[in-house]
């Protein structure tokens, strides 16, 4: 952090928020599914394709699923 961002947020600490619990325990709940799991979660959230590869979104190359050209 930079002496701007001290003076502009102080002491502030993330960890001490709901926002970053909340965060943990999604990252924990991933975690815990199956490899296959995962992926299917990430397609279906438009990261990646069926095939594995990483939409334009996410900055591959794979159209993004809700392009139509």
């Amino acid at each position: 952090m930079s002496e701007d961002d001290e003076s502009t947020f102080g002491s502030y600490d993330d960890k001490e928020t709901e926002e970053y619990e909340m965060h943990q325990k999604g990252l924990e709940a991933f975690d815990a599914l199956s490899d296959e799991e995962q992926c299917q979660s990430m397609v279906r959230v438009g990261i990646i394709t069926e095939d594995g590869e990483l939409t334009e979104r996410y900055g591959g190359d794979a159209p993004n699923p809700d392009n139509t050209d």
